[in-house]
């Protein structure tokens, strides 16, 4: 199959709450003269991204419970991209898990590759960078790390949120990493210019990552049910009160009578209306196993709501 008529494939990358669905979604706007398929990893049982980035002509499949870079998904992630090679798409994006590590892109490709007779052209890793905590995080989660060394372009995200020297300090920590990648700012994951992500050189994410691999220890994955009508102002208050002790939280919740998205990290919590109707609200929530979140967040609930609080 010649080059012109290959499948392009971007991967993006990021930790939790980075900004990737975001920047997935300018993505497609991106490519709206394009046919486009979507492979999206999620970190919890339910698919959350999915309802966000589906629009009509789009091709989603989901791989939720686990990273498509482990073994125990790996299969599904291979599966996926078989399939999407036999119906006619230009564009491949594949927003993998937040606590996923990139470094086996290039063993799963070059299976993929023999399984497809090379009907894809793999353009690079796009890696997603949250400016308000990032440095915490590439000294506590070894997956931000992985994901930087692996990647052709970092996007430092929520610039707007810091000043110009931490960005400086920001950039300088991802140049200790990956001395070779390309940074660039964005602000709500909205890209400047095109030219920014064609024709990326992809050396690092189809090469070996020479680092320490160690998972975060004890990742916890709860989901929460939320059946119900909620005040927006109590709803806040309760996560706010665990707020410490997760890495990300999102889903769907009904508000004062209308569906809200339920967006946040440690450190930032979005609420905000949607035309999207799920079938039931929930929650999604991921945090470190050595943190106490279920008790806290059962006791906060105690405060604020006359009724029980249902884990799934």
């Amino acid at each position: 199959m010649s080059i012109k008529n290959k499948k392009e494939l971007y991967l993006v990358s990021g930790f939790l709450g980075a900004g990737k669905t975001t920047f997935m979604s300018n993505l497609i706007k991106m490519f709206k003269s394009q046919k486009i398929a979507i492979v999206i990893n999620e970190f919890g049982k339910q698919g959350i991204d999915g309802l966000l980035l589906s629009k009509e002509g789009i091709s989603i499949r989901e791989i939720s419970n686990g990273s498509i870079f482990c073994n125990c998904r790996s299969d599904s992630f291979i599966d996926a991209l078989v399939k999407i090679s036999e119906i006619p798409v230009d564009i491949v994006l594949i927003e993998s898990s937040g606590l996923s590590d990139p470094t086996g892109m290039s063993k799963i490709l070059s299976m993929v590759q023999e399984l497809t007779e090379n009907s894809y052209e793999y353009i690079g890793n796009i890696t997603i960078v949250d400016a308000t905590n990032f440095e915490k995080l590439l000294s506590t989660a070894v997956a931000v790390k992985l994901q930087i060394a692996s990647s052709d372009l970092v996007l430092i995200n929520k610039i707007d949120l810091v000043d110009k020297g931490k960005l400086e300090k920001i950039e300088n920590l991802i140049k200790e990493v990956n001395p070779l990648v390309s940074i660039k700012y964005t602000k709500y994951g909205l890209i400047k210019d095109r030219r920014w992500i064609e024709n990326l050189n992809c050396k690092n994410s189809s090469g070996d990552i020479n680092i320490a691999k160690k998972r975060i220890i004890g990742t916890q994955k709860i989901l929460v049910s939320m059946e119900g009508n909620f005040s927006k102002e109590l709803i806040r208050k309760w996560i706010e009160d665990f707020s410490d002790y997760f890495y990300r939280i999102k889903g769907f919740v009904r508000i004062e009578g209308k569906w809200h998205y339920i967006d946040g990290t440690s450190n930032q919590l979005e609420i905000t209306k949607t035309d999207i109707m799920p079938d039931k609200g929930s929650l999604v929530i991921l945090a470190s196993g050595n943190q106490p979140v279920k008790k806290n967040m059962i006791s906060s609930w105690q405060n604020y709501f006359n009724r029980d609080l249902v884990l799934l």
